[in-house]
């Protein structure tokens, strides 16, 4: 098998990226509309939608185990160096993170699903936290794949500056709602 070389990198070896990328974005894609949905679940009281975002989780677990795979795979086949390697790994880690969005979904969208028991509505009392946190969250993954898509480190990194706050956000509200306060 001949390879066309441009550079120091094998053709193939950059469309096994472009190809593990697109995964990558179509993932994240999936994992936006899982943070949007069980925002609108948990806020609208929507039992059905919930339902979906716990449903569809599969869906970004199979996108993760895609992914790692075919990350492995090119490690195994190209076994790339340097820039290259760092570039698998980040997007090997990349599934990782965007599995735990679409864990956190769910979990807001089993929150959600309780919470239609309730009589009182907790939700209503951190209304103004849910969606502000909601909108972080979703501008927080859109901007990643916006790095991602234009190689854009500096918003790579402003991205996951924000994350740190934004969990601790996540974890504080997650606990009023489990404390009832």
């Amino acid at each position: 098998m001949t390879e066309i070389h441009a550079g120091h990198t094998v053709h193939s070896f950059d469309q096994d990226l472009k190809r593990l990328s697109a995964v990558l974005l179509e993932m994240g894609e999936l994992a936006v509309l899982q943070v949007r949905d069980a925002a609108r679940a948990l806020l609208e009281r929507d039992d059905a939608l919930a339902r979906q975002v716990v449903a569809r989780e599969k869906d970004l677990n199979a996108h993760d185990t895609r992914g790692e795979e075919m990350a492995i795979q090119v490690i195994a086949k190209r076994q790339p160096m340097g820039v290259d390697l760092r570039s698998v790994i980040v997007m090997l880690k990349s599934f990782t993170e965007l599995e735990r969005v679409g864990d956190e979904a769910k979990k807001v969208a089993k929150i959600a699903r309780r919470m239609m028991l309730d009589e009182v509505d907790p939700v209503e009392l951190y209304r103004n936290n849910f969606i502000r946190m909601a909108t972080a969250a979703e501008n927080a993954l859109q901007n990643a794949l916006k790095a991602l898509r234009e190689q854009d480190a500096e918003l790579a990194i402003e991205v996951a500056e924000g994350d740190k706050l934004l969990d601790l956000e996540y974890k504080d509200a997650l606990r009023a709602i489990h404390e009832g306060v």
